[in-house]
């Protein structure tokens, strides 16, 4: 199955037939269809645009935009909290995390939460990943940092 964090928006795409059922159920994620993807069922009703006070997704904006949702969540400088189920600020995610580089990846035990912090410093926001059924682990590729 193939995962993807855009600025904190996630984006799940099923490589075999009835991979997100398996996962929601593995990890007690609630996901739902939008378009011709998978994501949480608290992204789904994104709007395409943003304006300065109103909410966003419940999080007060703090730029007019429009455009995708991730653009909109890069411009109002917030990402999706997984556990919390809300938007909030990139900056606010004070999680450090430490990935395991194998060959042309990283590998990790668990989905990076978007605004954690590696052991460089770098703030993570985007990313690919692949998750590995025969083995419970995520590859990461193509990391974003803000």
């Amino acid at each position: 199955m193939k995962i993807e964090s855009r600025h904190g928006y996630f984006i799940f795409e099923e490589e075999t037939a009835g991979e997100i059922g398996r996962f929601s159920s593995v990890y007690g994620l609630e996901l739902v269809s939008v378009e011709d993807y998978f994501t949480f069922d608290d992204l789904s009703e994104a709007d395409e645009y943003s304006l300065i006070g109103k909410p966003f997704l419940d999080f007060p904006a703090i730029a007019r935009f429009e455009g995708a949702p991730w653009e909109i969540m890069r411009a109002n400088a917030v990402i999706y909290d997984i556990e919390l189920g809300i938007l909030k600020p990139v900056v606010s995610v004070i999680s450090q995390i430490s990935l395991q580089q194998s060959d042309f990846y990283y590998v990790s035990n668990s989905l990076i939460q978007p605004g954690s912090i590696l052991n460089s410093g770098q703030r993570i926001v985007d990313f690919k990943c692949w998750y590995d059924w025969r083995v419970s682990t995520f590859k990461y590729t193509e990391l974003g940092f803000l």
